[in-house]
């Protein structure tokens, strides 16, 4: 299953718009700055968001 998800600097401009496997979203965006998220809306993306949020 692949995941849409984007990455907003602070002004709301997109850093990064990458197409990822489940499996590669965590250890993807725990490499980057602290930094707005948004997914694309599915079944996961609430899930995502969760695991993205922990410290």
């Amino acid at each position: 299953m692949w995941s849409r998800s984007a990455a907003l600097a602070p002004g709301g401009a997109a850093v990064l718009r990458r197409k990822l496997r489940r499996a590669e979203v965590p250890e993807f965006f725990a490499r980057l700055p602290p930094c707005l998220v948004a997914m694309e809306a599915c079944g996961g993306a609430h899930c995502r968001g969760r695991e993205l949020a922990r410290p």
